[in-house]
């Protein structure tokens, strides 16, 4: 395994691990699918570094095989990508939901702070539109699917107001 791809993972391994608990139900299978998607990965490593944006490419072939594994065993959070672009749900996601800082958020997606304020900015116009409910369903649904958790796990709270 390439130093630089054992380096890169070490950096965003706990990120995209809360994100794949937030979408996948099982953690069993979270984390399974997570093993399979870092492989993905591995595999096209050479290709990732020779863009501009390692971590966009590597963001991209995470969730290509997440994305699949959600169409069976989604957690409420996966429910968002049927109501909004998969990058402002990304966002929302990893910031809300998983905890991430913005600029952790950011390093993930391989995009900048601003870009991912943009997008929960989005995310919150969409929330409060009047014919959004469905949306607001979801939305209550992931937020209390984190709240419940189970005691044993360590998932930081979301931080908005919804």
């Amino acid at each position: 395994m390439p130093v630089d791809f054992s380096a890169f993972c070490q950096l965003h391994h706990d990120a995209y691990q809360r994100y794949v608990r937030q979408v996948i139900a099982d953690r069993i299978t979270a984390t399974h699918v997570l093993q399979h998607a870092l492989g993905d990965l591995v595999l096209t490593w050479h290709e990732a570094l020779a863009g501009p944006r390692t971590a966009t490419v590597a963001w991209s072939t995470i969730t290509r095989r997440i994305r699949r594994a959600t169409a069976t065993g989604g957690a409420p959070a996966s429910a968002l990508y049927h109501f909004v672009p998969a990058g402002e749900a990304d966002a929302v996601v990893l910031h809300r939901l998983a905890g991430l800082t913005l600029a952790e958020t950011a390093d993930t997606l391989g995009t900048e702070a601003a870009s991912v304020a943009g997008l929960l900015d989005l995310f919150d116009r969409r929330l409060s539109a009047t014919p959004a409910t469905a949306l607001r369903t979801c939305w209550r649904t992931a937020v209390h699917g984190l709240a419940s958790a189970t005691a044993g796990e360590r998932i930081l709270a979301p931080a908005n107001r919804y």
